[in-house]
């Protein structure tokens, strides 16, 4: 395979938005040291920026990038185009930063690629136009909506997002059934496409060499590319052995494991079209995405959730059970919501809290660990990511009426995930993609690749942190983020009366 040439135009972000170097994010934020960290994040978004030139659109044949006509925000480091769920943390982050244009310029680049290619591809790259990947859009959509409400640009866009639902819900679904023989429809990762991943040609072509036959190399090449779809690039979770976890990356298996977490990101996408065809006055689909999203709720109940252990796990296909082993995965239906019927949340609450306790992933300093099997994979132990450490954070603190207990423990992942994070960029003035959970500050390993810098979701993440729990984050034990003046009066003080100076109020 021939390689082609990459475009790597760096034309400022701000061509486009004057950047707000004030954000009023930043007024949440007490402890001076994590507000002038805020600031440092927030003026990220100008290294991050990229305009694709036009004589990308102009002679495509030449390059290997997509055109899109508005600026992207790239990961940072070894990525230098935009990828698709990266995407949902960054304009969190930008949407903070109060960059609504360029968010609404990403939100119209990705529906011109649903109009295009029938689904968001991976990333933008022409090599990534046949596989996808966690279908984060129609999220992206409805912060922006929660940030600019546009009936407008809504109106003009939802037969796109729908579009874009309908990729998963028909060309990725597979049929389960429930105990009781009930057939429920769920999807999967899949990428029929069997040739290596041509980002990664000669890893994936060496790593298939050993295997006796063409079928076994081929198959082994759609799993690739399906663990790719999955944003999960590698981890034990895709690895079957015997219907265990335990092998290597020839072991991987996407297209015989149910996910929960994209089921559960499926089901909140079909809540949130009927909340779009409402706001639209169009009842007919409203009333048809209620029963879609109520089906695919009863399924994460039916399907994923294990009432023995508290917690909801991916299924595996061949062997037609649960794959009862920790990954970070297992929470998604906290931030989705789609967790079974209204009246037993605080019981489904109260056992999943219990299952994190007895599983050992609250103790460490540096966040929640992605999974307990230490492989050398980078989905994997000792690794703690960003959006999962979002999902899960989020999650717990919107059930926050729903237990007692879901509140505080957000906050104190919160505070572990901030901290990490601040520790790292003193230390080496940068934020990266991952984060190893046995030290903190440390970055994360393992993988393809060396550990990225930059990194779009990694900064969104921690500005959306410091956005909700501002006012009670520090970046050290023994701070306190409510009262800086206060420690610095009570100095004052003390050191007076060492002075043999008496107030009148002693």
């Amino acid at each position: 395979m021939k390689a082609l040439p990459k475009s790597n135009q760096k034309s400022p972000l701000l061509t486009t938005q004057t950047h707000n170097n004030s954000p009023e994010f930043l007024k949440k934020i007490v402890h001076p040291d994590l507000k002038e960290w805020g600031k440092k994040l927030n003026a990220m978004w100008k290294k991050l920026g990229r305009k694709i030139s036009t004589t990308v659109k102009d002679d495509p044949e030449k390059h290997s990038q997509i055109y899109v006509p508005n600026p992207v925000i790239v990961p940072g480091g070894r990525f230098r185009e935009f990828y698709y769920w990266d995407s949902y943390w960054t304009i969190e982050g930008l949407l903070l930063s109060g960059m609504n244009q360029t968010v609404k310029g990403m939100l119209e680049n990705f529906l011109m690629m649903v109009k295009d290619y029938g689904m968001v591809p991976n990333g933008g790259r022409i090599y990534y136009t046949r596989r996808s990947q966690p279908p984060y859009l129609i999220p992206m959509f409805k912060l922006y909506m929660d940030h600019h409400f546009d009936q407008d640009f809504l109106r003009d866009n939802i037969e796109l997002l729908e579009k874009e639902f309908l990729f998963w819900h028909n060309e990725r679904q597979v049929k389960v059934q429930d105990r009781k023989g009930m057939t429920h429809h769920v999807a999967q990762y899949r990428v029929n496409v069997s040739d290596p991943r041509p980002e990664s040609y000669r890893e994936d072509y060496a790593l298939a060499q050993d295997l006796a036959t063409e079928e076994e190399k081929q198959q082994l090449y759609v799993e690739l590319k399906s663990g790719a779809e999955s944003g999960w690039d590698y981890s034990t979770r895709w690895f079957v052995n015997n219907e265990t976890n335990n092998g290597t990356m020839k072991d991987t298996n996407v297209t015989s494991i149910v996910p929960v977490d994209l089921n559960s990101l499926l089901c909140v996408n079909a809540q949130t079209l009927s909340y779009f065809y409402n706001r639209l006055g169009m009842h007919d689909k409203k009333r048809e995405y209620d029963r879609i999203a109520e089906e695919k709720n009863i399924t994460m109940s039916k399907i994923f959730w294990d009432q023995t252990d508290g917690v909801w796990y991916d299924y595996d296909l061949n062997a037609k059970s649960r794959r009862r082993y920790f990954y970070m995965s297992n929470l998604h239906p906290i931030w989705s919501g789609c967790y079974g019927p209204e009246g037993s949340r605080a019981r489904t609450m109260e056992k999943l809290i219990k299952y994190l306790n007895n599983k050992g992933v609250l103790k460490y300093d540096g966040g929640m660990p992605t999974s307990l099997e230490d492989s050398g994979q980078q989905w994997d132990f000792p690794n703690a990511w960003a959006p999962l450490q979002h999902l899960a954070i989020m999650g717990l603190y919107e059930a926050r009426n729903i237990h007692h207990a879901a509140e505080e423990l957000s906050f104190e992942l919160a505070e572990k995930w901030i901290r990490t994070n601040w520790k790292g960029y003193q230390e080496l003035h940068a934020m990266f993609e991952k984060y190893n959970v046995t030290v903190v500050g440390k970055a994360g390993g393992g993988g393809e690749y060396e550990v990225q810098p930059g990194f779009g979701w990694s900064n969104g993440v921690a500005m959306r942190l410091l956005e909700l729990f501002g006012d009670r984050l520090t970046p050290t034990e023994g701070n306190s983020a409510a009262s800086p003046t206060l420690s610095l009066a009570l100095g004052l003080l003390m050191g007076l009366l060492s002075l043999g100076v008496r107030s009148q109020f002693f």
